[in-house]
Parts: structure tokens; sequence; C-alpha cells
């Protein structure tokens, strides 16, 4: 049975461990996966705290910044799945600069605990039910 195996702590890794499962389940999980990775995103972002659940830094004024002008950046931030690959998707001029800055994804970091433990699960899911319908255990 494929599962989700080795350290999936960071995108890349994540991508590695997928990688090695069949096409198909690849597919499966690498779709659902970039779903599930979007809204926990989209809920951090919203939240107003990092993606590592610590508070953002302060405005100029010393206000609580809310990164949300035009709700443009929130409502193309997220993760794709292309195939077997789960990527970010940015698709605005300053996104790169609000990951960096504020976290507001875990790119080139590890990903947060939580985040693992339920692509760990989505992995099981999918796993259980590919192994299913081609008839193994």
């Amino acid at each position: 049975m494929s599962g989700l195996r080795g350290n999936v702590n960071t995108i890349k890794m994540l991508n590695k461990a997928i990688s090695t499962m069949p096409i198909v389940l690849a597919e499966r999980v690498a779709k659902r996966s970039a779903g599930l990775l979007r809204d926990l995103a989209a809920a951090s972002y919203s939240s107003g705290e990092t993606v590592y659940s610590t508070s953002r830094p302060l405005g100029v004024k010393g206000d609580a910044l809310s990164l949300v002008a035009s709700g443009r950046t929130i409502g193309s931030l997220g993760f794709v799945a292309i195939g077997r690959i789960v990527r970010a998707q940015l698709n605005t001029k300053y996104a790169r600069y609000l990951v960096g800055k504020y976290a507001v994804l875990p790119m080139g970091k590890p990903l947060p605990a939580s985040w693992s433990e339920q692509l760990r699960a989505v992995v099981a899911e999918e796993s259980k039910a590919f192994w299913a319908e081609q008839g193994q255990q």
C-alpha cells in the first residue's frame, strides 16, 4: 500500500513523497492536498496571524495589519495541483512580498504541524479508497 512516507514538512518534500505513488493515486492526492492547503492558507490569511499562528508585526502607526485592501490577493493566493505536483499560486505582483514579510504561506519553511497532520489524513483516505478500487488492502 502506498502512503505518505518520509519527511513531508515542506511543499518540496510533499511533492517528492507524492511522486513515489502510483500515478492515479498521486494525482488524486495532489488535487485534494492543494485544496486543503488553499483552505488552510485562506483561514490563516484571514485570521490576522502567520501560518505559524504567531501575530503579524504591527503597522507603522502601531495598529494591526489586515493585509486586505481589495481582496485580490486573498482571492488568488493558494495552491494548485498540476498533475502530481502541488504548487503555490501567487497571482498578484506583491504576493511574494506578503509571503516573505508576513508568512502568509509556508514557502521554503516547514509546514505547520497541524497542516502536516491533515495532509497525512488526506493521503491515508485517498490511499485506502484507491487500493479498495484496485481490490487490495
